[in-house]
């Protein structure tokens, strides 16, 4: 039985936002230039993709539980970009508030 897109979506986003309950009990609020929230996203895609190449190698060389851990590796990494890119957002979100609170 495959499973429901809606309730692909409803997993996707609650592993999110467990990564971000995660990230912000070990930094606390972060609060970033452009630049280096650009710098951190990258840093970790740079992870995807190593796991990306590692899933890989261990297909091509036959070791399929090898390719399957580095799949799940994957995920985890990707949850993480998103993850960041959510930090990201909020930041610019509170950003945004507080310029609107000083206008009025």
């Amino acid at each position: 039985m495959a499973i429901q897109p809606r309730r692909m979506t409803e997993r996707i986003y609650n592993d999110i936002n467990a990564e971000r309950e995660r990230q912000n009990k070990k930094w606390g609020l972060q609060t970033h230039s452009f630049y280096k929230w650009m710098a951190i996203i990258n840093e970790e895609m740079g992870e995807v993709c190593e796991e990306i190449l590692e899933a890989d190698a261990a297909t091509k060389n036959g070791v399929t539980s090898l390719a399957e851990q580095h799949e799940a590796n994957m995920r985890e990494e990707l949850v993480q970009v998103a993850a960041c890119v959510v930090a990201f957002l909020e930041q610019l979100e509170r950003e945004e508030l507080t310029h609107r609170e000083a206008v009025v």
